[in-house]
């Protein structure tokens, strides 16, 4: 996985490509009221099974923030804290905290966001499997599985959730590992189905997870487990 060093945090003073903060004031039973949020990308997400391994294909990264959140929870960061000026979690010795780069590596669906207006939703999904995973699909082959708001105190966005089989013969052996221009590093990680109970009772200690990949997997355990 990648090296990660030197992390530090700051308030966000220049303009972001990925979000813009904003405030929403309205009157609610004739009270004003006011809320604030983020605009963000909607996403797309793909759940792929190997039919010949019998294994879920999923992508390992590093996630900064739940590596800072780590970071902060280390520095002893309580509830009333998160409102503070976000900055670099200190330790008793007065330096930066350093915990494991696996402490911020998420095991997840392979995703990607909702950034081209000529793309279909499946035909994002594509590229990002091929980008991510190294899987040539055609996206008439994606089965859609739900869609749902995300982050629903946050942004508002939506995402969208597919399915797909694949085999070895969907491989292209030149592509996965993640974008090299938009600084991904992603490893593929093939998941035995027979494994698939570890998904859903995680712990604080575990792995993290994306909340995502838990309802996929109940999904495939409701819908496609029963027929294998």
């Amino acid at each position: 996985m990648a090296l990660i060093e030197n992390v530090e945090v700051s308030a966000l003073t220049e303009k972001s490509n990925f979000i813009t903060p904003f405030r929403i004031h309205y009157r609610k039973n004739g009270v004003n009221r006011i809320w604030d949020g983020v605009k963000a990308h909607n996403g797309v997400l793909i759940l792929l099974y190997h039919r010949e391994r019998k294994c879920f294909v999923f992508v390992k990264q590093f996630r900064p923030v739940v590596y800072y959140a780590k970071l902060r929870k280390q520095e002893g960061e309580n509830a009333a804290s998160v409102a503070s000026a976000p900055h670099t979690p200190i330790g008793t010795d007065g330096k930066p905290i350093v915990l494991p780069t696996s402490l911020g590596e998420t095991l997840e669906l392979c995703a990607g966001i909702v950034d081209k207006a000529d793309k279909s939703l499946e035909e994002i999904a594509s590229i990002e499997l091929h980008e991510e995973c190294g899987y040539r699909v055609d996206p008439s082959r994606l089965r859609k599985i739900t869609t749902v708001s995300a982050s629903v105190g946050l942004s508002g966005t939506t995402a969208t959730v597919f399915y797909v089989e694949v085999d070895d013969s969907d491989i292209d052996p030149s592509a996965g590992g993640g974008n090299p221009e938009e600084g991904e590093v992603i490893e593929v990680v093939y998941w035995p189905i027979t494994r698939s109970e570890e998904l859903l009772t995680l712990t604080e200690t575990s792995t993290p997870v994306s909340s995502y990949t838990v309802l996929a997997v109940m999904w495939f355990q409701l819908n496609i487990l029963p027929n294998l």
